[in-house]
């Protein structure tokens, strides 16, 4: 009996696995990280203060700003920097103000609130509205009167305060009479003051400069000249129109004036 072989071949299929399921999406990316401020204020004065802000990464600023916490004021969005310096004008002396700071990036925006209160003006400005006052007896006792008409008289008087600032205006006439006074109110604690005038020679183009020893602020002679002041009255230029002296006093915070 003959044995007959047998061969099988096997063949191998592949199968791929099929699903109705949909393809979940990529996760969203990461929200933005908000920037880290800081603010401060600095130079504040009577009329204005500067606001200055940093952030660590470039941002565009803004500041809203006001008298209340409605602020009402906003400066434009400046270019994107991580630093803002901005200067608010326009207050007023003695008053609260209240400020938010905001800085964007791309849609993201953060605020940081602050508040100062402004100064009143320097002890020697004359718009200084908490600092007490004093009046300033000027009393002028000339040992040759200057007459202009028969009656003496001290022309072109000029009175400064510590800023330099002008009380009196130019071509103020004073002391009528001989001897003769004026009162003026100047803010005191302040330091310095000047004090200067004119005086008539016989004739009304003949003038020249007040000598301290003509003249008391609150009974104190001074003593002190100090800057050339030029006339501004008509004059003879060989007698009228050289420059003369201001004279130097001190008001302290009692009120007393020094020489």
């Amino acid at each position: 009996m003959k044995l007959k072989r047998l061969f099988h071949s096997v063949w191998a299929l592949g199968f791929v696995a099929c699903s109705d399921s949909p393809i979940a999406p990529p996760p969203p990316p990461p929200p933005p990280i908000p920037p880290t401020l800081s603010v401060t204020t600095n130079e504040v004065g009577p009329e204005s203060a500067l606001v200055h802000a940093s952030a660590n990464t470039a941002v565009a600023w803004r500041v809203f700003w006001g008298s209340t916490l409605a602020f009402g004021d906003t400066t434009p969005e400046t270019s994107p920097s991580p630093e803002l310096n901005q200067t608010l004008r326009g207050l007023r002396a003695l008053t609260t103000y209240y400020y938010q700071v905001e800085a964007r990036l791309d849609s993201l925006r953060v605020r940081l609130s602050g508040e100062f209160r402004t100064p009143d003006y320097p002890v020697c400005d004359n718009r200084n509205t908490t600092t007490p006052t004093v009046t300033v007896t000027i009393t002028w006792t000339s040992p040759t009167p200057p007459v202009m008409g028969n009656i003496p008289v001290l022309d072109n008087v000029d009175l400064r305060d510590c800023n330099g600032r002008v009380l009196t205006q130019n071509g103020d006439q004073f002391f009528s009479g001989s001897p003769g006074t004026v009162q003026m109110r100047v803010n005191y604690g302040s330091g310095p003051h000047w004090f200067g005038g004119m005086v008539f020679t016989n004739d009304i183009w003949f003038v020249r400069w007040v000598d301290a020893s003509e003249f008391r602020v609150n009974g104190v002679r001074l003593t002190q000249p100090t800057d050339s002041m030029p006339p501004t009255w008509p004059c003879r230029p060989d007698v009228g129109c050289i420059p003369g002296p201001r004279w130097k006093f001190w008001v302290d915070s009692l009120g007393g004036v020094h020489s």
